[in-house]
């Protein structure tokens, strides 16, 4: 097991309030950490909008197979939120793999 994967675990376990969930159309992903989304509205010429700023990480065991590119709107529900009302739809950034974590940068779906 790599040093990566260790420390995921370790602070999946203990901080608790970073636990996420991740959904790719009808796919769940039980086991991810974020540690928060940031919101923010902006004006700009073309009309208000509003942005979010978030890094997701998740195992690349967990990953499922070819579904998260840069561009795939997922959706994230945070520890603690509703399972109803709770999730929040973002658009993959960037999809960066490394010792057998996934970090996803993510954005707006309007960016």
């Amino acid at each position: 097991m790599s040093f990566e994967i260790e420390a995921f675990n370790s602070i999946y376990a203990s901080i608790t309030i970073a636990q996420c969930q991740i959904r790719i159309g009808r796919t769940v992903v039980a086991k991810a950490l974020c540690s928060g989304i940031g919101t923010l509205r902006e004006n700009t010429d073309e009309g208000q909008l509003g942005s979010i700023d978030a890094n997701v990480r998740l195992l690349s065991a967990d990953e499922p197979d070819d579904e998260i590119k840069t561009g795939t709107v997922i959706e994230i529900l945070q520890s603690g939120q509703d399972t109803k009302t709770g999730w929040v739809k973002a658009r993959v950034g960037g999809r960066f793999p490394v010792g057998g974590l996934t970090r996803l940068g993510l954005e707006a779906v309007n960016e």
